[in-house]
């Protein structure tokens, strides 16, 4: 059923207009509204959808106030039924065609009423009605009873011109974002440029506004307590009213010949269905490939695509399930490879990355971007698929794309309060409250303000917590192993806490290496012919009794500091302590309860995992065999990890361990409280005045159980023990 529709405008002549001309009548004003962009806030009611340049909000039946330039318009109904009225009387479709076949006051009054030119959209729950929000797109309202409609943004393919936009979306980056959006801007054959602002602080506006871009249809989404890429672009891409779409990043540039030197070919959708599958080399689409990538920079343009926009919704758009970094470009290409698109490579003379390392993936809160990419590679192999535009995923779950609904700008916040204050304060006056949460208003027609009304449940809520966990560990093995050559022989065991501890670490010495190789080739981007500098690891397996793990810790914390390496130590429960390095220190090490190879198997494990390659062996229990001297002295093999296994100190150059050197490393471990508080218990009375003995005068066959003392120490040492043990 057809919503009725009644409208009042300024009183013209009317004049009768044919149907065909109707037709195209209809189209025109449709395109002159897309240009004019003449919208921006909301009038908010339970029965259609949303419109108006100033509005507030409605509520039951569907009320909701608008003004649009010429008098405030009212909207009622109820459920899905919708209709205009005003102060000036009625007026229907037709009449409002007849004004503007006479006059451009008549233009004006459609331009700021668009939906009656419009055929009925299916909103959301059992109603109907279709609105423009200046040109950004149609907002299907609905919902029955008197509750506020939830609302999705989408311009239907109906309504999609010939044309290139520019969709990008970013959370902050405003120094980045001013600098790329005049190249975007002086593209050749670029229509728009739709930006998404995931919730920037401060909002992206000034600094759109700054660049004088006039091209920019901005979406300001307020309340995101995080970025997710699935979510800001697939609002981008429906916000978009071109047939082909540049998805770029916020710190992407791209040249004026890029749309020109990249012809699109025709949309899969487009070609006949009987010889879709025999015709598919006809379809394509533009894509970065980190395979093809000349330096590090390069690396990180894998997520540029350029595509038909009916080809990105065919195979339904980002999966929007995946909402921490990593994996949503590469599920969104294999999805397009499988409906048979042909891949194209970006030209890389035609793009180009502004470098920020993986550090500045702040904006998502990454910490571990190789472990979150392969952690929803993983999860996403346990659920059905995303498919279709109509977001529904195969099997028993079903999942929606977020939707949308108006919302008022955000207060500003403290940081945007105090850039104000900085900025008054610098021209010489106070920062008033209105200059301050400018930044925060919606001021022009080409700008939006909204706020999610319902988001699906992420990759890991919708999978089983054991599942999740298994992924999250292996993510987090695979990282270590494939990127820092750490052998699956000491993941295996290993906790995941200790292995993001342990990732963490190597991560922090990559970024030195890198800066330090950055610094010595003068700042140029990094040829990826080049091998990444990686950080190496001084597996420390400290041995016997406390005092005896605490010498041979404190020279291996030492070496690994003054040789740049980081510390991974073995600390295995025995007969000699039954405390774990846990239960005595609260100081964050990567350590190993358990420890699983065996010496001196493990010098030949490289046969079967190639990361032991990497490693040296220095063991000082000689009584083990297999090579194993105690006391041999233990060079700082260059690009080598160590294996060191020992009760002892470390015989190396004095510059990498030594009495000093290590005493330091003992002194800054930090005890777990129950220790601190007995040693805090005799620090009062002075522990330099102070010296510990150890004394034991048990034989060594009362001593420990469980320990042969020839096995362990050999019996030349096990009798000069003996022999001073019975004098005592």
């Amino acid at each position: 059923m057809r919503h009725t529709r009644n409208l009042s405008c300024p009183s013209l002549p009317s004049v009768d207009m044919s149907s065909p001309h109707k037709n195209d009548f209809e189209r025109a004003v449709r395109e002159a509204t897309y240009a004019k962009l003449n919208a921006g806030g909301s009038a908010r009611g339970s029965g259609g959808g949303w419109s108006g340049r100033r509005g507030g909000g409605g509520s039951g039946g569907g009320s909701g106030w608008s003004t649009v330039g010429f008098g405030p318009l009212r909207r009622t109904g109820s459920g899905g039924s919708s209709y205009y009225t005003g102060g000036g009387g009625a007026l229907s479709t037709a009449s409002v065609l007849r004004f503007v076949a006479r006059g451009a006051a008549g233009l004006l009054c459609v331009l700021g009423l668009l939906t009656i030119l419009s055929d009925e959209a299916p909103g959301m729950g059992h109603g109907r009605g279709r609105t423009a929000l200046g040109g950004l797109g149609r907002w299907g309202g609905g919902g029955g009873g008197g509750g506020s409609p939830s609302v999705h943004l989408n311009i239907p393919e109906a309504d999609v011109r010939p044309g290139t936009s520019i969709v990008a979306a970013c959370m902050n980056r405003h120094e980045t974002l001013a600098k790329v959006l005049p190249e975007w801007a002086a593209v050749d054959g670029v229509d728009e440029i739709v930006l998404v602002d995931f919730s920037s602080d401060p909002p992206l506006k000034d600094t759109v506004d700054a660049t004088g871009v006039s091209k920019v249809k901005l979406l300001r989404v307020e309340g995101e307590p995080k970025w997710v890429l699935s979510r800001a672009y697939n609002l981008g891409v429906n916000a978009s009213s071109h047939d082909s779409v540049l998805r770029i990043d916020c710190d992407y540039s791209v040249t004026p010949d890029f749309v020109t030197a990249h012809p699109l070919p025709a949309a899969l959708a487009s070609l006949p269905a009987a010889s879709r599958k025999a015709e598919a080399d006809k379809a394509g689409y533009y894509r970065g490939n980190y395979a093809k990538a000349r330096n590090e920079d390069e690396v990180h343009l894998n997520g540029a695509v350029f595509i038909r926009r009916a080809d990105f919704w065919a195979v339904g758009g980002y999966d929007e399930r995946i909402q921490t970094y990593g994996w949503d470009d590469e599920d969104l290409y294999n999805r397009l490879d499988k409906a048979g698109l042909r891949t194209l490579d970006l030209d890389y003379d035609k793009i180009s990355h502004t470098p920020h390392g993986d550090g500045a993936r702040a904006q998502s809160g990454v910490r571990f971007v190789g472990v979150e990419i392969d952690f929803n590679a993983l999860l996403l192999e346990k659920l059905p698929g995303w498919v279709g535009p109509s977001g529904v995923a195969t099997g028993a779950a079903v999942s929606h794309r977020s939707t949308y609904e108006p919302a008022e700008p955000a207060p500003p916040s403290a940081a945007t309060l105090a850039a104000a204050a900085a900025t008054a304060k610098a021209a010489g006056g106070a920062a008033s409250a209105p200059a301050a949460a400018k930044a925060a208003a919606p001021t022009g027609g080409n700008y939006l303000v909204i706020k999610a009304a319902s988001v699906p449940k992420d990759l890991r809520a919708l999978t089983a917590a054991p599942d999740a966990d298994a992924a999250w560990d292996l993510s987090l093995g695979r990282r270590l192993h494939d990127q820092f050559d750490i052998p699956w022989d000491l993941l295996s065991s290993a906790a995941a806490p200790m292995k993001e501890t342990l990732l963490t670490q190597l991560m922090v010495r990559e970024a030195e290496l890198v800066k330090a190789a950055a610094a010595a080739a003068g700042g140029a981007a990094r040829p990826l012919s080049e091998p990444t500098p990686k950080p190496r690891v001084l597996l420390c397996h400290v041995m016997h009794g406390l005092g005896n793990r605490l010498r041979a810790l404190g020279s291996c914390l030492s070496f690994a500091a003054e040789s740049g390496r980081v510390p991974l130590i073995v600390w295995e429960k025995d007969a000699h302590i039954q405390a774990s390095y846990g239960d005595l220190f609260a100081t964050k090490l990567a350590v190993l309860d358990t420890f699983s190879p065996k010496w001196p198997d493990m010098k030949g494990a490289a046969e079967w995992d190639g990361a032991w390659k990497s490693f040296v062996f220095h063991n000082y229990m000689e009584m083990e065999g297999g090579g194993a001297v105690k006391g041999e002295q233990v060079p700082d093999a260059e690009d080598k990890s160590i294996y060191f296994k020992g009760a002892y100190i470390i015989e190396a150059d004095p510059k990498l361990t030594s009495w000093d050197l290590d005493n330091a490393q003992l002194r800054a471990l930090t005890p777990v409280p129950a220790v601190a508080e007995m040693v805090s218990a005799r620090a009062s009375e002075g522990l330099s005045g102070m010296i510990g003995v150890h004394i034991r005068n048990k034989t060594l066959d009362k001593d420990i159980d469980g320990v042969s003392f020839d096995d362990e120490y050999g019996s030349e040492a096990a009798a000069t023990m003996e022999k001073w043990r019975r004098a005592s």
